[in-house]
């Protein structure tokens, strides 16, 4: 009888020991360490040069607001870091008693860079006429933004089209990508805010490499010539992806979904649905490479030395242009990546048909 009882009491204190143990894995781990990051640590020194600072535990948990950050040894209000002259600056951060290892943040000279917008639009999308006109003000307003759009499913596609929106993963339209980036919720109704603040995030790094295009266009043929100055050796392969786009192309019966509808600030809510006669900007009309791109040979690239990345001939009748005073070039240096919400443009350039742009325009 005495040993029933005493295995019975061994066995409450063995359930009593779980419960602790249960208990203990609710309790919050003690955080030995902590880590600083930089949204760039390679600033240009101009008005995009801004680095936002993060803070992270050991154990993963974001401890930003907790954080107070320091440069050069002087506290920051926030975790926004302006510079203020060229140079490079130590970052670190104390949160509670630990203190992160310093990061370095190099502000240089600012190099030529540019972000690529990519508009998926169409005469059926009634929801892009909106968007496509803020597109189209951003690309006009600031020359570091460079803006297409791809028709599908109306009489400005061509047959490369779709094997082009299956690269990109679009499914539907509008479909907006920033340096190939995906951005959600950008339905044209809504604010703009979004993307604003993803082309100056874009725009707050140094670009590894800068761009320039050189086209001759005579009765035969048009050529155009792509250079590049490689500045950082990049990891992965290279691809340079040339293009035609038309500006100035009307299309007929755009539906408009913002008609008769209470949208602030929306100039279609006036215009009828479908709109008879619709004018769309930098329409893609051909591609002069592979539309993946075509891989660059990086194995000679010499840093900030010029050097040619491709030259490409196109006879005269293979133009296909209604008007080519109206026409531009746009080459752009990317990565291949299946993941579409990582960035994969690295630089972009665009200049007339027919004319040329240097590495600093």
């Amino acid at each position: 009888m005495n040993k029933l009882i005493g295995f019975v009491g061994f066995l409450l204190l063995l359930a009593s020991c779980n419960d602790d143990l249960i208990e203990d894995k609710d309790l919050t781990p003690y955080d030995d360490w902590i880590k600083i990051e930089a949204s760039s640590t390679t600033l240009p020194f101009n008005e995009y040069g801004v680095a936002y600072l993060r803070s992270f535990t050991d154990h993963g948990g974001d401890v930003t607001d907790q954080t107070i950050f320091y440069i050069d040894g002087v506290k920051v209000e926030g975790n926004k870091f302006v510079p203020k002259a060229i140079g490079n600056y130590a970052v670190n951060g104390v949160f509670k008693d630990l203190e992160s290892t310093p990061v370095e943040i190099q502000v240089q000279v600012p190099l030529n860079k540019k972000v690529l917008i990519e508009s998926f639009t169409s005469t059926t999308c009634g929801w892009c006429p909106w968007i496509g006109s803020r597109v189209d003000s951003l690309h006009n307003a600031n020359p570091k933004v460079i803006s297409y759009t791809i028709h599908g499913q109306d009489e400005l596609e061509f047959a490369e089209v779709g094997g082009f929106e299956k690269y990109m993963n679009v499914y539907g339209r509008p479909t907006i990508r920033v340096n190939r980036e995906s951005l959600d919720n950008f339905a044209a109704q809504i604010q703009i805010n979004g993307l604003v603040d993803s082309i100056n995030y874009y725009l707050s790094s140094q670009p590894s490499l800068e761009l320039s295009i050189q086209s001759t266009l005579s009765k035969e043929s048009l050529s155009v010539e792509v250079s590049g100055k490689f500045y950082t050796k990049n990891q992965n392969d290279l691809y340079l992806t040339v293009i035609l786009v038309e500006d100035g192309l009307f299309t007929t019966n755009q539906d408009n979904f913002f008609s008769g509808g209470s949208y602030q600030d929306c100039p279609y809510v006036d215009k009828p649905n479908p709109i008879p006669t619709y004018e769309n900007h930098n329409v893609l009309r051909k591609f002069l490479t592979d539309i993946n791109g075509d891989a660059i040979n990086s194995s000679n690239l010499e840093d900030g030395q010029e050097q040619s990345i491709a030259t490409i001939h196109l006879p005269i009748d293979q133009v296909d242009l209604k008007s080519i005073a109206n026409s531009y070039i746009i080459a752009f240096i990317h990565e291949r990546k299946a993941d579409v919400t990582v960035a994969s443009v690295i630089n972009t350039q665009i200049v007339s048909i027919g004319e040329s742009v240097g590495f600093k325009e």
